[in-house]
């Protein structure tokens, strides 16, 4: 069954209105969903974010399998029941965070054809996630959307280095897709699998990727690495690249695309699914996203604002709360800050997004690109 419908595509570039249907709802796309890491976005409770009208949600493998541990999650009926959410999840793979547990926190690791051995940021203890393993994860989270095990790497990595990467992708997804067709006959709900497409810059190594990928084919494709270079630039030529090696009956996810500016500019290369951390690390540091631009709230300008943080926005932050107020809680540390702060970046999204279909569906798409980028 083809779990993902195209309803509209727009006149001017590829921009396109869809749906993925799960057990847990259906996806209306072009979508953002926000981190909720271990089961939670955080400093919002479950409640919370049903209220800021978002569609999906984005849970780590890794780190909840690590803690609370997966058996535990099962128990309590899946992560949808654990955490009283009802629409739908996607897992990740677990490549990247592993990734960044080397590299970042200076922990023990190393790749191999097997599989992924890494140090636990928890008690040191050694691990080794396979893409079986991960894919047995998934399944026990109950996830709606799996993604296959991948090798991340740095764009600055030898050209040796990179072409490993996709020849691991390769064999991991490959190993990936038999397991959770395995998996699959045990549940009526296996939901969607997506694999990751890897080469860094080297567009003949994208190709190569992605062709390895769809030869064993799977129910959509991501773009997987650095988005932006090593300047902050948005990497629009390779990502457009990118998507135009993948199907348009099935949907396209660009990871870890996160500014307003980049989702557009996205959208108009044709990608469906969109997750950042942005939004909601941004938020706990006093920066807020609204119509008029990135609001630092921190900033002594705002300290006698009584008005709306963003007259144009209809969560309970901007219909309760001032500027002032909301500086206030920054400056004397009150946890509420953050949590008013991550309630409205996270509606702010859902708006986005809301918006951004509704442009593509009047054909209006390009009038609303060119707002979101002025606003950079």
């Amino acid at each position: 069954m083809n779990l993902f419908s195209l309803i509209k595509q727009t006149d001017s570039c590829k921009a396109r209105l869809g749906k993925i249907t799960t057990s847990h709802g259906e996806i209306v796309t072009p979508a953002f969903m926000p981190d909720a890491t271990r089961g939670a976005v955080q400093t919002l409770t479950t409640e919370e974010l049903v209220a800021t009208g978002t569609q999906a949600i984005v849970a780590n493998t890794l780190h909840l399998y690590l803690k609370p541990g997966s058996e535990l999650i099962t128990q309590a009926g899946g992560l949808h029941r654990f955490m009283q959410w009802d629409k739908p999840i996607l897992t990740d793979g677990g490549g990247f965070q592993i990734y960044s547990l080397i590299h970042t926190s200076n922990l023990k690791g190393k790749v191999t054809e097997q599989g992924m051995h890494f140090q636990s940021p928890l008690d040191g203890g050694m691990h080794l996630l396979t893409p079986e393993k991960s894919q047995e994860i998934q399944f026990a989270l109950g996830s709606d959307i799996k993604l296959a095990f991948d090798d991340c790497v740095h764009p600055g990595v030898s050209p040796e280095r990179n072409h490993e990467s996709v020849e691991f992708t390769t064999l991991w997804s490959n190993r990936a897709r038999k397991r959770f067709d395995e998996l699959a006959t045990d549940t009526d709900n296996p939901g969607l699998l997506l694999a990751i497409v890897q080469g860094g810059d080297d567009l003949d190594m994208r190709r190569k990727s992605f062709e390895g990928l769809a030869e064993i084919g799977f129910d959509g494709y991501c773009y997987g690495g650095w988005p932006l270079d090593s300047e902050g630039t948005f990497l629009e030529d390779l990502l457009g690249y990118t998507a135009e090696l993948m199907p348009a009956d099935k949907p396209k996810y660009a990871m870890g695309v996160g500014t307003p500016q980049d989702i557009v500019r996205s959208v108009a290369l044709g990608y469906d699914l969109f997750d950042c951390v942005l939004p909601t690390r941004n938020a706990r540091h006093g920066y807020f996203y609204t119509s008029g631009g990135v609001i630092r709230i921190k900033k002594k300008q705002f300290q006698n604002d009584f008005s709306p943080l963003d007259p144009e926005c209809d969560c309970y932050t901007c219909r309760n709360h001032s500027r002032a107020y909301l500086r206030h809680l920054f400056n004397v540390n009150e946890a509420a800050g953050k949590t008013l702060a991550t309630m409205h970046n996270v509606r702010f999204y859902a708006r986005l997004m809301e918006r951004i279909r509704e442009s593509i569906e009047n054909q209006t798409f390009d009038a609303l690109k060119k707002e979101i980028l002025a606003l950079a």
